[in-house]
């Protein structure tokens, strides 16, 4: 019970307390709602890491 209301209470706190400054020192709730208005393919992007290319000069696929 008490890690169940700890993890509620983690992300409650994540989401709508704590500002992150790659998302202009805005919360991920007020981020999200500050896009809603703008269409899809004008929205910012943000470009993700590419494991595969790791695997491509022997990063994990050696282990």
């Amino acid at each position: 019970a008490q890690l169940k209301k700890s993890c509620k209470d983690f992300m409650y706190k994540n989401n709508y307390k704590r500002a992150i400054k790659q998302l202009g020192w805005k919360t991920p709730f007020q981020f999200e709602e500050s896009i809603k208005g703008i269409p899809e393919e004008l929205r910012p992007k943000k470009k993700m890491h590419d494991f595969s290319a790791q695997e491509k000069v022997g990063g994990f696929g050696e282990a």
